[in-house]
């Protein structure tokens, strides 16, 4: 069972204290005693080219926290232009930290050594806020890990005046409630405004000005700043949740969501950090746009990230050419819900080709749209070399497509694979969901359907395509249209399972079906309400880890724990 690192390196609390930097001998400590012990240890080694190296004396101190495993996290954007806003304040700067992966926490554990920022190899709770970035509910019980190896009290109660303040942003804070006992605040849609504007307020208290306690209450009067504090859940004699409402005066019924309306050059860092080990993307992300306007029922980010925002064609090249020059990657990403719905990306496409092309850079499309992929398209992001094409079809018929609103037809899908098989594509991946509502085994027929008529366009065009399907079951999310719907039984997704093994094991294609489990999961937590960090943090002390990486997901401790904690997750 985990339990709270020793610092004795918290000796006192004194301001002046708090602000001089780490010891130097912990750096050798990271050296001699940990980094040797630990596989990867290019993932907690720091010092990559582009990463910002800052005096701690008399800076505000943040650290940037992402759940995951270093591959995953320095592949997430938001990271990068959150550290980029910080450091461009003279006193202020912004350091990174991921999740340990298990040998490491035990490594730390065993020698008695805190979690530390990549930067400066200081812990967790030297900094004066730490921001944890939240894309995936199966990473929750990592914060915790994080948490309690940097030396932070899981509860936001338990919290002395010198620990930093916790706080959370990303996707699935929209719900913040399952985690909301471990967090001080949460920060609800896009960073980049308000990260800015919080600085005044947190230099006051590096300045001794204010407590701990006052500047949360003064961040909390921010527009898009979620105080769980501030509110009281209510539930009915039924054990069903009723309402949440503010007990705090000034606090608003409703936490509007923030939106950074323009995209600026200045937001992304002109030298991107270039990890020393390969990463899960491994290339440059260029984000082009943000939002989507296509609303597809299931979808969370479709809604929360309204509205449609794109950047110039003349900033994103000229964004692009600087990035690279800086970095050396040898493929560019362009980054968005949907990159095909970009207006103006022919052009776009055309001008970073006739760039990249000579310098044997390759451009890529991460989230195509079937029926938005064009011929002209194909030939100018083919030039260097193909890097594999992902369409999302969802649902086999259009029958079901209409039910989700995921508006393309089985025509529009076959142009689109044309279009690659005809300018030199063979691997193309395919994802489906399965159990959506409404749906019946002739969708499941449909799937297919699809998948055969897609071979035959490519035997057309006289190429053996390499086709991957991912089936993943529907797991509801908050703040879409289908977000009370219910999730289909285990047992009946393992029933659709083996009737689509049967119908496609004499295809030439590579079937991953997702564990029924995980996505049952997701579904309980994106739903749940305070009662749910309990479960959480039963799980957490039961061994949950990396719940998001199969060879450490383990439901048997979450259900476990979910009956330890008296909770129907199935009700």
């Amino acid at each position: 069972m985990p339990v709270s690192v020793d610092l004795p390196l918290r000796e006192t609390s004194a301001q002046d204290e708090r602000l001089l930097p780490f010891p130097s001998d912990i750096a050798a400590r990271v050296e001699g005693e940990f980094l040797p012990y630990v596989m990867r240890p290019g993932r907690y080694v720091g010092n990559e080219w582009g990463a910002v190296h800052r005096e701690h004396q008399g800076r505000l101190r943040i650290c940037l926290a992402f759940p995951d495993a270093y591959e995953l996290g320095m592949s997430y954007l938001g990271t990068a232009i959150l550290g980029n806003l910080i450091n461009a304040a003279e006193d202020c700067l912004a350091e990174r930290v991921f999740a340990p992966w298990p040998d490491a926490e035990a490594r730390l554990r065993e020698i008695g050594l805190p979690l530390f920022s990549l930067e400066s190899f200081t812990p967790l709770s030297q900094f004066d806020l730490v921001g944890f970035s939240l894309s995936y509910e199966l990473l929750y019980t990592n914060v915790l890990t994080m948490l309690d190896l940097g030396g932070i009290p899981l509860r936001s109660t338990d919290r002395r005046d010198d620990d930093p303040i916790v706080m959370g942003g990303g996707s699935i804070v929209y719900n913040p409630e399952p985690i909301a006992a471990f967090f001080d605040l949460f920060v609800i849609g896009d960073g980049e405004d308000v990260i800015v504007e919080m600085l005044p307020i947190l230099r006051a208290r590096r300045d001794g000005a204010i407590s701990r306690q006052e500047t949360i209450e003064r961040l909390a009067g921010m527009e898009g700043v979620y105080h769980p504090e501030g509110y009281r859940a209510t539930y009915g004699s039924d054990g069903w949740f009723e309402r949440i409402e503010a007990v705090v005066d000034g606090r608003p019924e409703l936490v509007k969501s923030r939106q950074t309306l323009e995209l600026r050059n200045s937001h992304y860092p002109q030298a991107p950090i270039v990890p020393f080990i390969e990463t899960t993307h491994d290339r440059l992300a260029v984000e082009i746009m943000r939002g989507c306007v296509r609303n597809c029922r299931f979808c969370q980010a479709g809604y929360i990230y309204l509205p449609k925002r794109g950047r110039t064609v003349d900033d994103i090249i000229r964004h692009t050419v600087d990035s690279l020059n800086h970095s050396g990657y040898d493929e560019v990403t362009l980054l968005s819900l949907l990159s095909t719905d970009f207006k103006g990306l022919g052009d776009l496409a055309g001008e970073l080709a006739e760039r990249l092309t000579p310098r044997r850079i390759a451009l890529s499309l991460p989230s195509i749209r079937p029926g938005t992929f064009t011929m002209d398209i194909a030939r100018k992001i083919a030039q260097v070399k193909r890097t594999g094409l992902t369409f999302a079809p969802e649902a086999g018929s259009n029958r079901m497509r209409r039910v989700i609103n995921k508006m393309i037809t089985d025509e529009e899908m076959l142009e689109n694979a044309r279009a690659a098989f005809t300018h030199g594509w063979r691997q193309i991946k395919l994802y489906f969901m399965i159990g959506l509502p409404g749906e019946r085994d002739e969708d499941l027929d449909a799937i297919v359907d699809l998948i055969r008529k897609i071979l035959a366009v490519g035997r057309e065009a006289g190429v053996r395509p390499h086709i991957s399907i991912t089936i993943s079951p529907f797991s509801p999310k908050s703040h879409t249209p289908f977000q009370w719907e219910a999730q289909n039984p285990i047992d009946e997704i393992h029933r659709k399972h083996a009737y689509l093994k049967q119908r496609v094991r004499r295809l030439p294609v590579k079937l991953k079906l997702r564990d029924p489990h995980v996505s049952f999961l997701e579904g309980v937590l994106g739903r749940g309400d305070r009662r749910f960090a309990d479960v959480i943090e039963t799980a957490w002390r039961a061994g949950a880890r990396f719940d998001a990486w199969k060879e450490w997901f383990g439901f048997g401790r979450w259900a476990q724990a979910f009956e330890e904690c008296g909770i129907d997750a199935v009700r």
